[in-house]
């Protein structure tokens, strides 16, 4: 400023100086945090307004400085932009802005000092009415200040030199016109400036605390002119002399003890000597000021209190202070006779009379006043119509001459009252007003105050009035002077407009009476009307419930991703309140929307869609907790949109219900679903006109069918999609055969681990029961919810399978009958017999049963034992996949004859087997035949082939194949011929002379070489084959080199290991893609796959073996302490058999610290039985901050106003923690005084230290929480009161010993404890409870802990 100043030395500038009214107020309504943002609000709209060659700065609190050129400065132009930025702040609260002008004249003056002249002007302003917005500084302002100063040195002189001197203003009764006493006033008679005034020297004296000295003097000098008019005149012509005790006086020990000491110097009697005591002194100390005047009127002084009326006190004081005499403040007569004011007066003094209690009236000016008082009863009188103040000169003239003015006293007027039926007890008015509309009341309103004439019982109970008699004094006298200007100022104009002629104004404020807070809306209706006085009927409804759901909305509905609205459900549906979001989503502002819906809830809903609206009502009137629908909404400008409405139930009474709402658009999905609705029926059109079979099922949990073409439906025999579902009405949801089950289940499975598109050949079972083929191609796919679907389209193959079943067997009855003696084929689904081929007999293609078949081919098997093993063998073949072949070897028993006979038992078909005999007697010796027959028996039923090939002139020969390696690359082994024989040369394949000349090259094949090598081929049906080829080489003695080798099908194995491959290419996509981590928990290995982006090139695999195993060592590094049992917990839970878990953690994945994540993950289980945690994790960290600051106090960390509500009703719904716990209510003693004196940053920091001693002195499970203010609320779970009470003075003890900046004492607080029953289920139960037992401390003295009394 100094420098703006100095760099324009022509340009004249003042000095603004500004603050806000009610700054405080605003501080404890909204939150520190809140009036912090005001402030910054407030500088950012000077700095935008300022303008350019101007300075403004914030000195401290809510003062705010300015300098600018006095060419561009208009004082109200200022106010008034002031005033519209306040009125249109986004927090619904009345401001007033003062300001003090210094036009700076004196340029070089130090600008301290101009800012003391500045705040001059602006305490000015605050003197001044509500109206004065500004005061510019004068030189009067100084010199008004240099005056007292002066006068406050010259005090104590003054009194040692006797300059003060009394004055007497005599007291008379009205109805004889005598004198009955006087009022001793002082007056200063000042060598230099004359005759002085109390109202110029009384405060000075108040405020630089000679106030006491001077009040002595003053008694001093009564007592001096009593004593010297008794020995003048006597004592019966000598009048009482009245004098004032300031509230100074009160405090001191020894007033009584002085004053009797004081009349016994001038031995005069007590009861000349009236004490009066300024009302507003009973109010500060009342304790103190009874037992004063209980010790005063003792000693036999007479006790008036002054100016009864014009302070705080309450009908109520005069019970418990037993004074002598009222001396009525004449400001209730300021306008005429009839206004609401003389009322009060009559009231008063009818009172006053009920207690034996004379009445003063002073300050009585007229003959009117005089004469209403007399009207009304008050008998005694003082002021300027009787006399003014006279010197005592004058005063003993008027004692001797006995000369007075004796007014004539008026005659008494009737005043005649406006009844009505409301007056008359034994009307039905009257009793409909006590018994059946609710509370009501009927008022008196004079634009100023508004007396409560009438109330019934409902009313009064409402406002607390039966149990606190002192506030239904002052609400009857003046309801609104017990509002705060918050909710004042709204009464206010609601009468107003209820004076004004409107039906059914109304106005919603909050009342705290016992302890207790509530809103209450009040509406008014006008009765009556006398000039300025106006009669009301008020009709009051609690509605703290409403307001708690409402500011519980206010709270979260911004964090909605849609519309919040409240409403109230009765006899019928009233919106309450709702966000911006409802408004805008259909084309609304606020106030529209509000418009349209203030008659009519339902006014923007679909005409159509109303009835399902009024049914999600239903269901929650009906008890039901939650209800929802899609419903139509009009939008302003006539268009639809469609909103998905989830209402829950919120609060519920005997009248009504309130239900919360949110309301989401589902327009885009909506018209998205009806596309996609006319997208199937269009795909359902054209699958039934294709001429292949179409179906499309769930493969969840429950897996049901979704749609089947007419195809499909015909070729498994039902007429149509009808027939279709009424014929499998069991578990199946596609007939397939009970044998291909696991098949199709081995294809579902594969498709939901991401395999390509598989065909597939299964049997069915028609409608008819008979058995067909399909053959097909499956795919997965997944709907718009991302639910995964199977879709597969086939054909009816059962013709071309049963041909080609024939031609097999042809084929196989052709090849095999030059090897074999006999051919058999065994049908086990028709359990048949037919010889198809037989060297010993004629072929005959008659059938016969087996079982009767079987006995006449086994009655020529001697050996009961083989018996047995045959029957075996066909039977294990019947129940095989037909993958290999089963090889018996068995003795017959002939007519001339026995010999050996080897059966090979081959599955050719689903149901047919060919058993292909073969006389091996001669190939057997006597002795090793049968080891042989074994070890060829074992060696066929290996899964793997065993083979012996050698190599001679450039050819490969078959040596040995057992039954594995022969049926590995399908009929038959590849390059073999059709009629193979022992020893037979083989025409090898392009892959597998590839295979050899590599051998050969690296020197494979020589003698006493190893070999495992892989080849890769197709089978006969095409399919590709891949085998593993491990063997050794040796010589023969013939020469030739001979492999021994055993032959693997790895196709499966090669086949998973690229499917894991793959997998772990979707992990890495799946990550990049959602910028999250991947996790794959391997509990067969406890190793962990996580995938993540460490140097922000790509996603990358980081593989964690051991990781439950290094979990708490070298895993600490990365997983917080704090979070180590949760994680844990995870896996526990994966392991007990959960199908999902998640967890919200904290880690350092990246090296730069701690940062929360959440993981959602899944448990899968493989083939070979291992579980694996697979899913995403992803960075939460801003979320889990904004969430905190969602539910925590910034100031001092623990739980805000509606986390604790909640956390306190969620351990309260326990019926065992409730019995068990303890709820406290704690206040910060003082804790104003602290913001007043050294300034919020010094009361926010004494927040944050009670915050942390709180936190720290009791458990996690405990709820710890500031509600407002200085104000915490804590429920301890699971402890006695007596250990709760330890605990609690534990905490006063540590804050005692804090230090707070520059405070200059420890803080001290004051708590109500209150111990739950089993009926305290809600937060306001207790909470009510534990704040009566605090309002008990605090009155106690502070610093106190108070258990509330049941």
């Amino acid at each position: 400023m100094r420098a703006l100043i100095d760099a324009h030395p022509d340009e004249a500038y003042v000095l603004v100086y500004g603050d806000i009214d009610r700054f405080k107020a605003y501080n404890d309504l909204f939150g520190t945090v809140a009036g912090d943002g005001l402030l910054a609000d407030i500088g950012d709209m000077i700095r935008r307004k300022l303008p350019g060659n101007a300075v403004a700065a914030r000195l401290r609190a809510d003062h705010f400085i300015a300098c600018l050129p006095r060419s561009l400065f208009d004082p109200d132009r200022m106010l008034a932009v002031f005033n519209e930025w306040f009125s249109a702040y986004r927090q619904d609260f009345t401001f007033f802005v003062r300001m003090g002008v210094y036009p700076i004249d004196e340029p070089e003056l130090d600008v301290n000092l101009m800012c003391d002249r500045a705040l001059l002007a602006l305490r000015a302003s605050k003197g001044g009415s509500v109206g004065s917005g500004y005061v510019l500084y004068d030189e009067t302002l100084r010199v008004s200040l240099l005056k007292e100063q002066q006068l406050a040195g010259e005090m104590t002189a003054a009194l040692d030199l006797g300059q003060f001197v009394p004055f007497f203003q005599p007291q008379y009764r009205y109805a004889t016109g005598l004198m009955t006493g006087a009022e001793v006033l002082a007056r200063w008679q000042h060598p230099d400036r004359g005759l002085l005034g109390p109202a110029e020297f009384i405060p000075v004296f108040e405020r630089n605390g000679l106030i006491s000295r001077f009040d002595y003097y003053m008694w001093d000098q009564a007592c001096r002119c009593l004593r010297e008019w008794i020995d003048a005149w006597g004592i019966d012509a000598v009048p009482h002399l009245s004098v004032n005790l300031s509230r100074a006086d009160i405090y001191r020990s020894d007033l009584c003890s002085y004053l009797k000491g004081l009349v016994e110097r001038y031995d005069i009697p007590a009861s000349l000597l009236n004490l009066e005591i300024t009302e507003s002194a009973y109010m500060e100390s009342p304790d103190q000021l009874i037992g004063a005047v209980k010790g005063l009127r003792a000693a036999g002084f007479t006790v008036e209190m002054d100016d009864f009326g014009s302070g705080y006190s309450s009908l109520n004081t005069l019970k418990d202070v037993p004074v002598d005499v009222l001396k009525l403040d004449m400001g209730f007569l300021d306008t005429h006779e009839s206004t609401r004011g003389g009322l009060i007066l009559a009231s008063i003094v009818r009172m006053a009379r009920w207690l034996d209690l004379p009445t003063i009236a002073e300050g009585v000016e007229t003959s009117k006043q005089a004469a209403y008082l007399a009207s009304i009863g008050c008998e005694y009188m003082q002021g300027y119509l009787f006399s003014r103040p006279v010197d005592r000169e004058t005063f003993e003239r008027m004692l001797v001459e006995g000369t007075h003015e004796n007014p004539k006293r008026p005659l008494t007027e009737n005043v005649q009252d406006d009844v009505t039926e409301f007056w008359n007890a034994d009307s039905q008015m009257a009793l409909i007003f006590n018994s059946y509309v609710g509370a009501a009341a009927i008022a008196e309103y004079d634009s100023q105050t508004l007396e409560i004439v009438r109330a019934n019982h409902e009313f009064a109970s409402l406002f607390g009035m039966p149990d606190d008699l002192a506030l239904a004094e002052r609400l009857r006298k003046d309801m609104l002077g017990q509002l705060i200007e918050e909710d004042r100022a709204p009464l206010q104009e609601a009468i107003r407009r209820a004076v004004a002629g409107e039906s059914d104004a109304e106005s919603e404020l909050r009342f705290r009476s016992n302890g207790h807070g509530r809103w209450i809306r009040i509406r008014i209706r006008l009765l009556s009307r006398a000039g300025d006085l106006s009669n009301l009927y008020l009709l009051a409804e609690e509605t703290t419930q409403e307001q708690a759901l409402r500011d519980r909305l206010a709270a979260t509905r911004d964090t909605i991703p849609g519309g919040l609205a409240f409403y109230e459900v009765s006899d019928r549906v009233r919106l309450l309140d709702f966000s911006d979001m409802t408004a805008s989503m259909i084309g609304y502002t606020r106030e529209q929307y509000q418009e349209r819906s203030q008659a009519d809830a339902f006014a923007v809903v679909h005409p159509d869609d109303r009835a399902l609206v009024r049914g999600v009502a239903a269901k929650l009137s009906a008890g039901a907790s939650r209800s929802s629908c899609i419903m139509r909404a009009v939008r302003s400008d006539g268009g639809i949109s469609w909103l998905h409405l989830s209402a829950s139930t919120m609060y519920r009474d005997e009248v009504a219900l309130y239900v919360v709402a949110v309301l989401i658009d589902v327009t885009h999905e909506k018209e998205n679903e009806q596309r996609l609705q006319a997208q199937g029926e269009a795909q359902r059109r054209l699958s039934d006109s294709v001429p292949c079979g179409i179906v499309r099922y769930t493969v969840d949990d429950d897996p049901h069918l979704l749609f089947i073409n007419k195809k499909g439906c015909e070729i498994f025999g039902y007429e149509g999609i009808d027939a279709y579902f009424a014929g499998m009405s069991g578990s199946k949801i596609i007939p397939i055969h009970d044998d291909d089950d696991v098949l199709h289940s081995e294809t579902v499975h594969a498709l939901k681990n991401g395999s390509a598109p598989i065909d597939f050949t299964y049997r069915f079972v028609r409608s008819d029961g008979t058995t067909g083929w399909i053959e097909g191609t499956s795919a997965l796919e997944r709907d718009i919810d991302g639910r995964a679907l199977i879709q597969s389209a086939f054909l009816d193959v059962s013709d071309r399978q049963q041909k080609r079943n024939e031609l097999d067997m042809r084929r196989y009855a052709m090849v095999l009958c030059s090897v074999y003696d006999e051919i058999i084929e065994f049908d086990g689904e028709r359990k048949t017999y037919r010889s198809l081929f037989s060297a010993g007999r004629p072929r005959s293609d008659k059938t016969m049963p087996l079982d009767d078949a079987f006995r006449f081919w086994t009655d020529r098997l001697p050996d009961p034992e083989d018996r047995v093993s045959l029957r075996a063998a066909l039977d294990e073949c019947l129940e095989s996949d037909g993958s290999s072949p089963i090889t018996c070897t068995y003795r017959m028993e002939f007519e001339d004859r026995r010999c050996w006979y080897q059966s090979i038992l081959l599955r050719v078909s689903e149901s047919s087997i060919l058993c292909c005999s073969k006389d091996v007697t001669e190939r057997m010796s006597s002795e090793d035949r049968k080891v042989t027959m074994r070890v060829l028996d074992t060696m066929g039923k290996l899964p793997v082939g065993v083979g012996v090939f050698t190599s001679r002139d450039d050819e490969v020969r078959l040596r040995y194949a057992n039954d594995r390696l022969r049926t590995m690359f399908g009929d038959e082994l590849p390059g073999a011929p059709d009629n193979m024989e022992w020893d037979a040369p083989l025409a090898l394949s392009d892959e597998v002379r590839a295979l050899d000349d590599y051998c050969l090259q690296h020197g494979l094949i020589e003698d006493g070489g190893e070999l495992d090598v892989g080849l890769r081929t197709v089978r006969d049906d095409g399919a590709p084959i891949d085998v593993r080829i491990q063997g050794r080489v040796m010589r023969e003695s013939d020469d030739a080199l001979a492999l021994y080798a055993v032959v693997s099908d790895v196709t499966a194995e090669l086949r998973d290991q690229r499917e894991r491959s793959w997998q772990n290419e979707r992990y890495r996509l799946l990550s990049e893609m959602t910028h999250k981590m991947s996790f794959d928990y391997d509990s067969d290995s406890d190793t962990v796959l996580l995938y993540m982006d460490r140097t922000g090139n790509g996603m990358e695999a980081q593989v964690i073996p051991h990781y439950l195993e290094t979990l708490t060592t070298t895993r600490s590094e990365v997983v917080h302490p704090d979070s180590m049992a949760a994680v844990r917990k995870m896996f526990e839970n994966a392991r007990s058999g959960v199908n999902e878990v998640g967890i919200e953690y904290r880690a350092n994945y990246f090296g730069t610290g701690y940062a929360w994540y959440r993981a959602n993950l899944f448990v899968a289980h493989d083939d070979a039985g291992s579980w694996h945690l697979v899913g995403l994790i992803e960075d939460i960290n801003n979320e889990h901050d904004l969430r905190f600051r969602a539910e925590y106090d910034a100031t001092t960390g623990l739980s805000n106003h509606a986390a604790t509500q909640d956390l306190v009703a969620a351990a309260l719904s326990d019926a065992s923690v409730r019995r068990h716990s303890v709820c406290v209510a704690l206040d910060i003693d003082d804790f104003k005084h602290v913001n007043d004196t050294y300034g919020h940053i010094v009361g926010d920091m004494l927040l944050h230290e009670v915050g942390s001693v709180l936190r720290s002195n009791f458990r996690e499970s405990d709820v710890v929480g500031r509600v407002g203010g200085d104000e915490f609320v804590l429920l301890l779970k699971s402890i006695d009161l007596e250990v709760a009470l330890a605990k609690l003075e534990e905490v006063k003890r540590q804050l005692a010993a804090v230090e707070v900046g520059s405070l200059d004492s420890a803080p001290s607080v004051s708590m109500g404890v209150y111990v739950p029953e089993d009926d305290d289920v809600a937060y306001r139960d207790v909470f009510v409870k534990a704040d009566e037992a605090l309002y008990q401390a605090k009155r106690s003295g502070k610093d106190r802990i108070c258990v509330h009394e049941k």
